[in-house]
């Protein structure tokens, strides 16, 4: 909110009543500058009339694109990519991610191994039934478990990976740059590395 209005609204114009937000006198009121000592001659009614007048409503750029909550999600991205306790349930509600599902819990820590625990035993679960289909097609699981990871010979390479490329990104936090502001289409974008 903003007051504006003739004169700005001085501070000393409201009562500073904490039940209402109602000017306790009106500028005209004001006589040099000074602040009336007798009650005001307009009702409360019309102070407030008055008021709800002067008010207006500031509305930021780009809100539709949700800019305004982009560090909040970005700070909430960052956390869980570094392995911060918090549940992917929140991140997506951050995220405005609809229907992903509630994790029970009082306290995020709560939420956070619970969701951990589930998750395992998804895995646990999702493994015993390919384990399972795997026997009623006669095939053998793979040595090492993992699809043949750990045995002889392996892939060239030569690196720690084994596959060389381009080494993962995402070792610096997110942080919002401008772009384009030379060939005068300025916009904000997210960067990492």
């Amino acid at each position: 909110m903003e007051y504006v209005g003739p004169d700005n609204i001085a501070r000393e114009v409201f009562d500073f009543n904490p039940d209402e937000l109602v000017p306790s006198h009106l500028p005209d009121e004001m006589a040099n500058g000074m602040f009336p000592n007798t009650p005001s001659q307009y009702d409360q009614l019309t102070r407030a009339r008055w008021f709800a007048r002067q008010i207006r409503l500031v509305s930021v750029p780009s809100t539709l694109l949700r800019i305004t909550q982009m560090q909040e999600q970005l700070k909430y991205l960052q956390l869980k990519r570094g392995n911060a306790p918090i549940s992917w349930s929140t991140v997506m509600k951050k995220l405005d991610v609809q229907n992903y599902g509630e994790v029970p819990g009082n306290t995020e820590h709560e939420k956070w191994f619970n969701e951990e625990l589930e998750t395992q035993k998804l895995k646990i679960i999702a493994a015993a039934q390919a384990a399972q289909l795997m026997k009623q097609l006669g095939i053998e699981a793979p040595p090492g478990g993992e699809g043949g990871k750990g045995g002889k010979g392996g892939g060239g390479g030569g690196g720690k990976g084994g596959g060389g490329g381009r080494p993962p990104s995402g070792s610096k936090g997110p942080k919002l740059r401008q772009k384009g502001a030379q060939g005068g289409n300025p916009r904000t974008v997210v960067s990492e590395s």
